[in-house]
């Protein structure tokens, strides 16, 4: 069997791309496409038995990978945490999912089931799904995975994220969270009215800013206590966003 690993983090496509080789010996080969654009043009291409697709890319999501694809598509395995709803749907509709980071059983679970729909000819119209499922759905939780399992926190309730090297602090009302998501990633999932960059590591929801000290970017006092850095190269943008 051929896969093909579609994530535009090198690091996580890589450890992918070594726990499939390691722990699924029916993929005989894995490729790896860091862009979805490129992806498109893979798919339309060549023939791959087992697509593992992230969902959050810059340009094209997962989802419009596949609907931008004009020939059948192979077995897909989503390598993200995603909205509830969504992926109820998924493992009903036969479409699986992975939670990074990967745990093997989870893994080969995931392959085997893959192996069983390609040998019994089970793949379906994953275009139809997605528009039937995800069209016009719009979560307002962030699906925050982690070795125990999923939790979603609804958007109102986080505070702020803060960068960790590969990893995400996401601070909320209730608890902190550490997600294995850059911050990038998790920007990507929240709404723009809502949050801002106020520093190339920090993310603030605007309903939790409290004062502003002025400084050479200067720092903002969140209600909770938390004092965040601001970016000269954001203090502009930032101060726009808050009306002042």
């Amino acid at each position: 069997m051929k896969a093909l690993i579609v994530d535009d983090e090198i690091h996580s496509a890589e450890i992918t791309e070594l726990q499939v080789l390691e722990n699924c010996p029916d993929i005989k080969s894995a490729q790896i496409c860091l862009k979805a654009e490129e992806a498109v043009d893979l798919l339309n291409q060549e023939d791959f038995d087992l697509l593992f697709l992230d969902i959050e890319m810059p340009k094209l999501s997962g989802f419009d990978v596949l609907k931008a694809v004009n020939r059948k598509l192979p077995a897909v395995i989503f390598t993200t945490a995603y909205d509830q709803f969504a992926l109820n749907a998924f493992k009903v509709d036969a479409v699986d999912y992975l939670l990074k980071p990967i745990v093997i059983a989870d893994l080969k679970r995931a392959v085997e089931k893959a192996i069983s729909r390609i040998q019994n000819n089970q793949t379906r119209d994953l275009k139809q799904f997605i528009e039937e499922k995800l069209a016009n759905t719009k979560s307002q939780k962030l699906a925050i995975g982690h070795m125990h399992g999923i939790d979603w926190v609804d958007f109102s309730e986080i505070i702020r994220c803060e960068s960790e090297s590969n990893y995400t602090q996401i601070i909320t009302i209730k608890q902190n969270f550490l997600t294995a998501k850059t911050l990038k990633q998790v920007e990507a999932q929240l709404p723009e009215d809502q949050f801002i960059r106020a520093h190339a590591s920090h993310l603030v929801n605007i309903n939790f800013v409290k004062s502003y000290q002025r400084g050479s970017g200067g720092v903002l006092f969140m209600s909770n206590g938390d004092h965040v850095p601001v970016s000269r190269q954001q203090k502009t943008a930032l101060l726009n966003k808050l009306g002042a």
